[in-house]
């Protein structure tokens, strides 16, 4: 699909038409050790922008240090950071034993691997995400790629 910008108007500094490409699809987020049970993962792409966001219920207990399946890789040069969250633990009635993070995850030119690191209330900086089973894992950002 695609989208036309620009045309007549009073605005400067546009001239004729300008073609983008629009696509929006799913893709399937792989980690590294472990697996997910089920989830939901899409994209936006506009150009070579892409914007990705996923959320992943995991199977079983295991550490991801990172994970693939990017819709396209990213950009050759760049450094793109993402911001993920998740809940590590378990809880029963009122008795609490989990432990909700928030983190941050990276990934670097001509790949489609996104590396994680993490920070927690009860664990403090880590260097990969603790999956529980059935605890939930999520994802977003944005990055820009070469392929056309």
């Amino acid at each position: 699909m695609s989208g036309v910008v620009g045309g007549a108007g009073s605005k400067s500094g546009v001239i004729g038409k300008t073609e983008i490409d629009v696509e929006n699809g799913t893709w399937t987020p792989a980690p590294n050790s472990g697996s997910f049970s089920s989830f939901s993962a899409e994209y936006s792409r506009i150009g070579r922008i892409v914007q990705i966001r996923c959320y992943c219920n995991c199977a079983s207990s295991f550490n991801m240090s990172w994970f693939t399946g990017l819709p396209f890789t990213v950009a050759t040069g760049q450094h793109t950071f993402f911001a993920i969250g998740y809940e590590y633990g378990s809880h029963s009635g009122s008795n609490f034993n989990n432990d909700n993070c928030t983190g941050w995850a990276y990934a670097t030119g001509a790949s489609d691997k996104i590396t994680t690191g993490s920070w927690g209330w009860n664990t403090g900086w880590g260097g990969h995400v603790v999956c529980a089973s059935n605890t939930v894992f999520m994802c977003s950002g944005v990055y820009s790629t070469d392929e056309p």
